[in-house]
């Protein structure tokens, strides 16, 4: 009995050392309507961890799901304020709904072996979906001075190449109306983080190179 009875204690023991504190995390970064808010749980013992449950708002965006030692884990949802954008397994590595993007003007499979591009109807996946990627945009923007003196309003196109290991690369200015706003579209997509699905056909990656605009306009 006491045998049986010291096992138990030190089971319990065992437990309570192994069982991992939480802190509650709460971050917000800049003041207009695109601010963005994250609340998280970190590791006490090791708080650069994200550990259990996640969510970042940002303007009309919602992103939700948990970590699990600093790694995405299980089911993650992206919304534009209610309505659900994406659904994505990150356990599995599986897209279990998403929403086509209308944030790229066109896309194009970079093919290895004819060194050649075939455009395509379908988009690589940013996580978040397109109200998260509008609003790091907005977060991030700022309008050049030389083209608020000179009334100029336009829209510049970019091109990238989404990578099969989901990075953003080779960014580049196709064509725009000049007067900083080429310089400014670059410099805030090259804030986007490095956070996307791949493209994938027959169930393979590929790399895929996009063009999406990005709009200056002046308010009256």
């Amino acid at each position: 009995m006491n045998r049986t009875f010291s096992i138990l204690v030190l089971l319990s023991f065992s437990f309570i050392a192994g069982a991992q504190e939480l802190k509650k995390i709460t971050k917000r970064s800049g003041t207009n309507y695109f601010a963005i808010k994250e609340t998280y749980t970190v590791l006490k013992s090791t708080p650069e961890i994200k550990q259990g449950d996640y969510q970042q708002v940002a303007g009309r965006s919602v992103l939700k799901g948990q970590y699990d030692h600093g790694a995405r884990t299980g089911v993650w949802e992206a919304f534009n304020q209610t309505d659900l954008e994406q659904k994505i397994d990150f356990s599995n590595q599986e897209v279990l709904f998403a929403k086509p993007s209308k944030m790229f003007k066109k896309a194009f499979i970079l093919t290895q072996t004819e060194n050649k591009e075939i455009e395509t109807t379908l988009r690589p996946l940013f996580v978040g979906g397109d109200a998260l990627f509008s609003s790091l945009l907005g977060h991030n923007i700022r309008y050049p001075a030389e083209a608020i003196e000179k009334h100029i309003q336009g829209t510049a196109i970019l091109s990238a190449i989404i990578t099969i290991d989901g990075k953003m690369v080779e960014r580049k200015i196709v064509n725009g109306p000049g007067y900083g706003i080429n310089e400014e579209a670059l410099r805030v997509i090259n804030l986007i983080p490095n956070d996307w699905i791949p493209l994938k056909v027959d169930e393979k990656p590929v790399n895929t190179r996009i063009e999406l605009e990005v709009n200056f306009s002046l308010s009256r």
